[in-house]
């Protein structure tokens, strides 16, 4: 039959399982991926034995048509399920599609993956949710969009990151993680639908020497020019962050003041996958390689590594989770000395590039916003003393917390998370959170762009937590990320007792001035930070 199901109840069925996927070959991101789905509590499997693939079709029609040796044109599609469905398969076409319609409501449809006839690279496309996490830690898949799959009448939905397994005659690990990138961009916001062989035609025009290296062009792999033609060309406004060459070490170094587990942790908590580049993180491995950041896993327990003592929400991760076109999807790649490299041989010191592809219109990159937020907050400290004695009377309960808060700072307690959102969902979650209602006010009536940064500010008790929902926030601060000028960006800072409004108006002169409105806050308290997806 086209369609059928088979138990996963036993290491026979799951040995089964990856021999019919693969009968031939060990893949390790096969491996990985089926080692997750046993952990996640898979039980059942529904396999479509035809099932035609877009984006396979397009790399069948650039390669696999021209060749001499036949390929087919027919993938077949793998969809996991943590529940027994001999029961639900063994009632009528309408059941059947009802019940697989719940099961899905119910999150019991674990994810899919579509399967290429081509034995060497098997994994045309795979979603998955998110990974079990370690003892004391939460994992997140930060970079998720939803993904509805069709089979026996019904519409099944996951939750995840897109996954694809580099087939190295149309693509290497840099096209890979760019299809990882632009496939939810795709799904989560309607971007443009591209396939890996779009990806290689955009990123030789004009091709070059690295290109013409190997046959199919790029087949061995993109340079990083190479990555940001193809990356503009698809809709996006790359921007690229590197390490710096050091003559006498002979070693790439990261500046103190931009280490890349807080650059990483910042676009992929705003939702934007990041590409990695890594260099060879052994002896007997000589080339580079990509993979794409989607989420991380984060402890209770602070790990400072900011010398001037600005901590960060990124001083909490203790991994990254990244989509590694050869080894799976979701994997845990260590952020410092002495954490197991379980499930990569690579770790945040072999990071040599980054590559965030940023939406167009957004001109501050993010580490910018952040600063801009820290001076104004030096600001607020430093006028603390003359704000009290001017409003005690009016300040109330507020004041302490304003005291409270200027002691965090001064004892360099103070953690900041920084992360991009629509300037009208941001004002959603505010009216939504349990802030003070003088807050909510403000975020109701400002005029916001498209795009902002919003920077929230807690102390490291306040972000010493597990469980995103249990963290609080005493300050926040919301700057205009479609600004040129860090001046002019400046939207809403709120700060213990008070609150500052930044109204920017074009026919003022000089053009642009900003004029800043203050309000008092009596009944400051600590409220929600944003947790992704809710």
């Amino acid at each position: 039959m086209d369609i059928r199901w088979a138990r996963l109840d036993d290491d026979a069925t799951w040995e089964n399982l990856r021999k019919e996927i693969a009968p031939r070959r060990d893949i390790e991101s096969l491996n990985a991926i089926l080692t997750q789905l046993r952990e996640l509590g898979a039980k059942s499997v529904v396999i479509e034995a035809r099932y035609y693939d877009r984006d396979f079709s397009a790399e069948f029609s650039a390669f696999y048509s021209k060749v001499f040796t036949p390929y087919s044109k027919s993938c077949r599609r793998f969809h996991f399920f943590n529940v027994d469905l001999s029961a639900v398969l063994a009632g009528a076409p309408t059941q059947i599609a009802a019940k697989l319609e719940e099961i899905s409501e119910h999150h019991d449809y674990l994810g899919f993956i579509v399967v290429r006839p081509i034995e060497h690279a098997p994994i045309g496309r795979a979603v998955m949710g998110a990974p079990k996490s370690p003892p004391d830690s939460h994992s997140d898949i930060l970079v998720r969009s939803r993904f509805d799959t069709h089979v026996l009448g019904a519409t099944l939905s996951v939750v995840g990151a897109p996954f694809t397994q580099q087939d190295s005659r149309i693509a290497a690990c840099a096209q890979a993680s760019i299809w990882m990138a632009c496939r939810h961009f795709f799904s989560r916001h309607g971007g443009p639908w591209i396939s890996t062989a779009y990806i290689t035609d955009a990123a030789s025009k004009p091709t070059d020497h690295v290109l013409s290296s190997a046959l199919p062009a790029g087949s061995a792999g993109l340079t990083v020019d190479n990555m940001l033609r193809a990356l503009r060309a698809a809709g996006r406004e790359p921007l690229i962050y590197g390490a710096q060459f050091d003559q006498a070490s002979q070693h790439f170094a990261w500046p103190a003041a931009m280490q890349p587990h807080t650059v990483i942790d910042r676009y992929i908590d705003s939702g934007i996958p990041v590409i990695i580049g890594l260099l060879p993180w052994q002896p007997n491995v000589t080339i580079w390689h990509a993979v794409t950041a989607v989420g991380h896993n984060v402890g209770a327990k602070l790990h400072p590594t900011s010398p001037s003592g600005t901590h960060t929400r990124a001083d909490f991760c203790q991994y990254f989770l990244v989509n590694d076109d050869q080894r799976g999807i979701g994997l845990r790649m260590p952020l410092r000395p002495g954490l197991p490299h379980e499930q990569t041989p690579y770790s945040i010191k072999d990071v040599v590039y980054l590559i965030i592809p940023l939406p167009s219109k957004v001109y501050i990159p993010a580490e910018s916003a952040e600063r801009l937020a820290w001076d104004f907050l030096d600001r607020y400290c430093t006028e603390w003393p003359a704000l009290r004695q001017a409003y005690q009377s009016k300040l109330g309960a507020s004041a302490m917390m304003g005291d409270d808060f200027v002691q965090a700072k001064t004892g360099k307690k103070i953690v900041a998370r920084t992360y991009l959102t629509y300037g009208w969902r941001y004002r959603q979650r505010m009216i939504k959170n349990t802030c003070s209602d003088t807050i909510k006010e403000v975020a109701l009536k400002a005029h916001l762009p498209r795009y902002v940064w919003v920077t929230e500010f807690g102390t490291e008790s306040s972000f010493s937590h597990v469980d995103g929902d249990a963290i609080r926030v005493l300050a926040h601060a919301v700057s205009d990320a479609t600004s040129s000028n860090f001046e002019e960006a400046r939207c809403i800072v709120h700060a213990p007792g008070f609150i500052w409004h930044w109204r920017h108006d074009g026919n003022a002169q000089p053009y642009a001035r900003s004029v800043d409105v203050m309000y008092l806050i009596s009944d400051d308290h600590a409220y929600k930070m944003k947790v992704r997806g809710k």
